[in-house]
């Protein structure tokens, strides 16, 4: 999904931590893969890192949406795990990203991917979608709203340019998202994961 050589693998994902109260259907298998983390694709600084995502959904869209997507960054390495099994079997997604964002050495954890959205209480529409958060509580989020072609392929809005948002900035965190390193500490969540297959993936 991402550029670059990746060692992808299936793996059974459980989380470690307080017991939640709500339905929990791990362990489940989703797939995970992993690169080293390269200063070009995966910049340091926030918005550049955000931006460079962006582009990368963008250029991924000609071969269909991008499924939604956990990004775990560390000072050297990158690892993505595929939501869609977690959507499916109705996980709790703001604990699974949490118990990802709890693992050791992770500096930054983003959810990208095409999504539909809303504003301001509008319709529905889908847009290319990255929010990244840091262990200090600060995020950065872009939105890229898209529109089908004829073919029903999804293309950038030819009238819309991309939305970004800050902490740093003033702006409230948009619902549903982040606080995972907090939600983390307070319920020691750790991802725990058990590997059934692997694959190298472009």
């Amino acid at each position: 999904m991402w550029p670059g050589s990746w060692r992808a693998c299936t793996v059974k994902a459980s989380i470690g931590g307080m017991t939640s109260r709500g339905p929990t259907p791990f362990p489940i298998k989703m797939r995970i893969g992993g690169t080293p983390r390269s200063e070009e694709r995966y910049p340091q600084e926030d918005e550049a890192l955000g931006r460079a995502l962006l582009g990368r959904l963008e250029d991924l869209l000609e071969k269909g949406p991008p499924r939604p997507t956990v990004l775990a960054l560390s000072q050297d390495q990158v690892w993505w795990y595929d939501l869609v099994p977690a959507i499916r079997f109705k996980a709790d997604i703001h604990r699974l990203v949490a118990a990802i964002a709890g693992q050791e050495d992770i500096g930054c954890v983003g959810v990208v991917g095409v999504l539909n959205v809303r504003l301001a209480g509008g319709r529905p529409f889908p847009g290319a979608c990255v929010f990244l958060e840091w262990p200090d509580g600060r995020w950065w989020s872009v939105l890229q709203p898209l529109q089908k072609q004829p073919g029903g392929q999804l293309v950038k809005h030819a009238q819309a340019e991309p939305i970004e948002r800050a902490a740093v900035d003033g702006w409230p965190r948009p619902g549903g998202l982040g606080g995972w390193w907090t939600r983390a500490r307070v319920e020691r969540l750790q991802l725990r994961v058990q590997r059934t297959g692997n694959e190298q993936v472009h």
